[in-house]
């Protein structure tokens, strides 16, 4: 289990039970717990290395040139911080686009398979940081990470 992702979970979890009115439901909450107790699970057999992370991986960031189809540049950057490869991948799971990018990217660089779940497992948390952070939370998101990762929390 690495304890990057063990530690930004704790803080997060930390920040949010320090706000009443959260906007999250009881069953938020649980599902929220419920994902924290089963980390260790989540990243059994996790060996990945951390490299230099983006920290707003999406398609909005990506600059690149028309004609060649070619990345020109990444902007607006995120938190960046060490972390696995996979973490930055999560952000693709918007649908359409980013995600046939995200499913080309897998078939060039494989991750873990373990990947399935934890992306979600990466959002679900990544709302909770906008939360905290911004006062923003997208419920659609919050939602669908909550939905997908649910079976895995069994």
């Amino acid at each position: 289990m690495p304890n990057w992702y063990r530690q930004r979970v704790e803080i997060l979890w930390s920040t949010l039970n320090l706000y009443q009115d959260t906007g999250l439901t009881m069953q938020d909450k649980r599902l929220l717990f419920r994902s924290r107790e089963c980390l260790p699970e989540l990243f059994r057999d996790f060996n990945d290395n951390a490299v230099l992370v983006h920290g707003n991986f999406t398609l909005r960031s990506m600059l690149k040139d028309p004609r060649s189809d070619q990345l020109l540049a990444m902007v607006g950057p995120g938190m960046m911080l060490w972390a696995p490869r996979e973490y930055e991948l999560f952000r693709l799971a918007e649908g359409g686009q980013a995600e046939q990018l995200l499913w080309r990217y897998l078939q060039q660089a494989p991750v873990s398979e373990a990947f399935v779940w934890r992306r979600w497992l990466y959002l679900l948390w990544d709302e909770v940081d906008s939360l905290v952070n911004t006062g923003r939370f997208d419920r659609a998101r919050f939602d669908l990470a909550a939905k997908s990762l649910l079976p895995w929390l069994a």
